[in-house]
């Protein structure tokens, strides 16, 4: 398997035990054994694969030194999110292997990027791919568990992307470790809305002081109250989409 210019090989179970973190305010997803810059910065000295350099824009697919097993990921998450069905276009209908990935190559290895956010309706899934997995045969897919709700999507032997499944669940502001919380259907579906407007279109109405988008947001944030279902992950989305407009006004 080739993740990029790396190879893998895929062995059942042994995945990542670390539980996935959406910082949505970063548009990232973390699955690490780290919690803080510090910490993540000593771990890419501990570690090889993908993204050597913190902060450096790259996808992280870090591997341990010893034994090359798959010990963490840091996914970006493309701009521009569109509403898929409820088969993710396919890959949630892809049979889910539990597995573990061991790094068999890694020597200059670079991940593509994900250039297309999917997310379905009502919110229950996020669905990230690159130009190998947008236009991915349905009978070469391969959907790899490798973390707590998080998939790798191979389009045969060549990684096409990741899904995390119920990210409202793992809604997180920044380095800090989290829980995954009950579900939360309105939330998940507020959510949703928000990573689909979340786009070009919307930065180029906010610099033109559209005020309808403006109206959206602030309609968006009174449908998230922060006094049931999951309130922290309620007020985490909330602070986000304050903070947003508080830049743009």
């Amino acid at each position: 398997m080739h993740i990029g210019t790396g190879v893998v090989h895929v062995h059942p179970g042994g995945g990542i035990l670390s539980t996935p973190r959406f910082v949505i305010s970063g548009s990232l997803v973390i699955v690490g054994p780290y919690a803080g810059a510090e910490e993540h910065e000593r771990h890419l000295l501990v570690t090889e694969g993908a993204g050597n350099w913190q902060d450096s824009g790259e996808d992280e697919f870090r591997f341990d030194a010893n034994d090359g097993r798959l010990v963490s990921l840091l996914l970006q998450v493309p701009d521009g999110a569109s509403t898929a069905d409820a088969s993710g276009d396919g890959w949630a209908t892809t049979s889910v292997e539990a597995s573990g990935l061991q790094l068999a190559q890694a020597e200059g290895m670079s991940v593509p990027r994900c250039v297309s956010t999917r997310v379905t309706a009502p919110g229950g899934m996020l669905l990230c791919t690159t130009e190998a997995g947008s236009t991915a045969e349905a009978d070469g897919r391969r959907r790899l568990r490798v973390a707590p709700d998080v998939d790798l999507l191979f389009s045969g032997s060549v990684y096409a992307g990741w899904m995390l499944h119920n990210p409202s669940a793992y809604l997180s502001a920044g380095w800090d470790v989290t829980t995954p919380s009950r579900p939360d259907p309105e939330l998940a579906e507020c959510l949703a809305e928000y990573l689909t407007l979340g786009d070009g279109r919307l930065l180029e109405a906010l610099e033109d002081g559209d005020s309808a988008i403006v109206d959206a947001l602030r309609a968006l944030t009174a449908r998230i109250p922060a006094d049931r279902g999951n309130e922290r992950g309620r007020r985490i989305l909330r602070d986000c989409i304050d903070e947003f407009l508080d830049f743009w006004q």
